[in-house]
């Protein structure tokens, strides 16, 4: 548990938008639980490490 913005980002799936006001714009932050490809393979991972990178395959956004 984030005790700054009392969420629980481990858990927590899915994107809100935040005003940045350094940039003076709106930032889509998308929240996801990180399940790496080579433990549980293709169809319910959603990230791999290769060549010094992460590689991150986030769920669409809906907007209702």
């Amino acid at each position: 548990m984030n005790s700054d913005k009392l969420h629980d980002f481990v858990n927590l799936s899915g994107s809100e938008i935040k005003w940045n006001r350094d940039l003076n714009q709106f930032d889509i932050i998308t929240h996801i639980k990180n399940t790496p490809i080579d433990k549980f393979g293709r169809l319910r991972g959603n990230s791999v490490y290769k060549e010094g990178k992460w590689e991150v395959q986030i769920p669409s956004i809906i907007f209702n």
